[in-house]
């Protein structure tokens, strides 16, 4: 139990986090009893002598197996002397692998037991990689690494055992007792430790574990200032496993005067006065099907907010709004009256057209998609989106480069998929470009026949039989694929990719060029299947095929903060980080979103207010994306 918590036994929010503690040791009662003891990976039922009695008619590995067993069970006994006899007849050399970890695990429970932590130590370090244990050794191992650890005096390195033991445990309660020790464990460093070991790392479980541990350091005395910071860590950190060991922030019974409480629709950051900085709107669908995809943004634009949050220029406060099954004008002006001076969003294509509609908006007004309307925007209203447009109009000018000059386009015949194309042409034409052929497909169409006849296949093979007839006699010729084509253009998702290129390749256009947007890759490299996209170009964000050390950064962030995140959802995670840089850039210096090396690209504000971002570009190869120069 944390000691500071002490002083604060009087005081209901107190009371309740330690009654949260206390019934953690309650719940080991509940535990069956045929679960593996802490640093075992087996529970031994039946007695030492019993293992050893079936041992000796077994035959190999069976024999070593029980032996084992057999071993176990005398440790989990605390009779080390006959263990460490049973381990001395065990080869190495005869154990499979799985034997052979188990024998190692065994020997580090007995070295500890006996108080040889050196020993223990190099037990340990002869597993290789403990990722390849399976999941009852490797929770053994990370209980053993954890124990030595504390003898070493490592409290650090124990919590972070721990920490990875975390996922491996299925039981909550025993999930519970892990997180108590690595509190406990943490517990044990001074104020200095942890701040320097917060300022030294990347954002990520194990700062979130330093942050709470910092802040009932620092605050042990202001039990209202404690509760405002665990108020804004519960935000940084909403998945955080010490969350489990926290008082419900959410229950009014928390809450300190005149801070707001953590609701979605609510500030998510305590406010002060609107007139001292700057206040920010995000106009979200949080309950609604887009749910998923508004949550990942929310998370992205407040991670984004977390890394800047010591900037003077930081916003004072965020609000969220829930747009769904409103009126967005509606929506906006509340935000508006409820003192925001910068808004970000909506994200539906149909609110951002009714934005569009409006003379002029109040106040610099970022919207998370593009609408319909053409020209310059009304006044104060920017468009940022992850539109393919983008990507369309880079493949066009990408293919310029390389002096080609006719394209057949493939691409779905839905009012989507032919705006893609509607701004490939028009960046392509204004160029001098000419489409030779666009095959619109759908659902039901015949992607054999239809490539078949859009590369005028059979053409080719008439006009050889013909030649035939003239010469009267079979001539060897391969069809050739329509010579007006230079390169072919495809918007296709990856499965219906994974049937097109192929069918190229038969109907012998294989050596063709082949530019695509972002949607023909998944977000996740899938050798196997994607084997079949080879040498396809596509343009995608660098978040996902070029990314730096502040990216990588970002991607463990997003990784803790939202384990399960599909690939969609990690695009969107990252275009939260942008619509946060680009609120800043908006709400200071908007003439200077020229060159702004981001998440999503690198990102323009061009004279119609919409924001272009430049992206760089992949090749499949044997299966995986490539990033490409564009310049060579």
């Amino acid at each position: 139990m944390p000691k500071q918590l002490k002083l604060f036994f009087k005081q209901s929010f107190w009371a309740l986090f330690v009654l949260t503690l206390m019934a953690l040791g309650a719940c080991q009662t509940l535990e069956p009893q045929n679960h593996p003891q802490p640093g075992f990976a087996q529970h031994y039922g039946s007695s030492a002598q019993q293992y050893l009695k079936m041992a000796q008619d077994a035959s190999s590995p069976q024999k070593q197996t029980l032996l084992l067993q057999a071993t176990g069970r005398y440790l989990q006994d605390h009779d080390t002397k006959s263990a460490e006899q049973i381990l001395s007849t065990i080869i190495d050399e005869d154990l499979p692998n799985d034997l052979l970890n188990e024998k190692y695990l065994l020997e580090a429970n007995l070295h500890l037991q006996q108080n040889k932590i050196r020993e223990a130590t190099q037990e340990l370090e002869d597993i290789a990689d403990p990722n390849y244990l399976n999941q009852s050794q490797q929770i053994a191992y990370y209980h053993l690494q954890a124990a030595i650890q504390n003898h070493l005096g490592n409290p650090l390195l124990s919590a972070e055992a721990r920490m990875s033991l975390d996922p491996l445990l299925q039981n909550f309660s025993k999930k519970q007792t892990n997180r108590q020790a690595i509190w406990d464990d943490l517990n044990q460093l001074s104020l200095r430790d942890l701040s320097s070991q917060i300022r030294s790392l990347p954002y990520g479980q194990l700062q979130g574990w330093l942050e709470i541990s910092y802040a009932f350091k620092q605050y042990a005395d202001d039990s209202a200032l404690l509760n405002h910071e665990i108020g804004i860590w519960q935000q940084r950190y909403p998945q955080h496993p010490a969350n489990t060991l926290l008082p419900n922030y959410h229950q009014p019974s928390f809450q300190r005067p005149n801070v707001a409480r953590v609701q979605l629709t609510q500030p998510l950051i305590p406010t002060s006065s609107h007139q001292d900085g700057l206040h920010i709107a995000l106009l979200l669908p949080t309950s609604s099907k887009l749910s998923d995809s508004a949550e990942a943004i929310r998370q992205g634009f407040m991670a984004g907010y977390f890394q800047d949050q010591y900037n003077q220029n930081a916003p004072k406060s965020i609000n969220v709004y829930d747009t769904d099954n409103k009126n967005i004008l509606t929506v906006y002006k509340q935000a508006i009256k409820d003192g925001s001076n910068l808004i970000i969003g909506p994200l539906t294509k149909k609110n951002v057209n009714h934005l569009q509609k409006q003379r002029t908006l109040p106040v610099p007004t970022l919207a998370l998609n593009d609408g319909k309307g053409e020209g310059r925007l009304p006044h104060n209203l920017y468009e940022f989106a992850l539109s393919p447009k983008n990507e369309a109009e880079q493949a066009a000018n990408y293919a310029l480069a390389q002096n080609y000059r006719r394209a057949l386009i493939i691409a779905p015949s839905s009012s989507w998929g032919q705006g893609v194309v509607n701004a490939f042409e028009h960046a392509w034409q204004q160029q001098g470009g000419k489409v030779s052929e666009v095959l619109a497909y759908s659902k039901k169409t015949n992607m054999d026949q239809a490539i078949k006849q859009a590369l005028q296949i059979d053409q080719s093979i008439e006009r050889n039989n013909e030649l035939q007839k003239i010469l009267g006699k079979k001539i060897k010729s391969t069809p050739q694929h329509r010579q007006d084509i230079d390169f072919i253009f495809l918007v296709a998702n990856p499965t219906k990719a994974r049937q097109i290129r192929p069918l190229l390749n038969f109907y012998y256009a294989g050596e063709l060029p082949i530019y695509s947007t972002s949607l023909v890759y998944s977000g996740k490299p899938n050798p196997l299947q994607d084997k079949d996209l080879e040498g396809i170009q596509f343009f995608d964000i660098p978040w996902l095929i070029a990314p730096n050390e502040t990216i990588r950064a970002a991607q463990q962030q997003m990784s803790e903060l939202m384990p399960n995140a599909t690939p969609k959802q990690t695009r969107l995670y990252a275009f939260g980080m942008d619509a946060y840089k680009m609120a800043q850039y908006l709400a200071h210096q908007p003439n200077q979103i020229v060159g702004v090396e981001a998440m999503t690209g690198v990102l323009y504000l061009d004279n119609k207010q919409q924001i272009f971002r430049e992206l760089p570009f992949a090749t499949f190869h044997k299966g995986q994306p490539i990033q490409e120069n564009p310049s060579g």
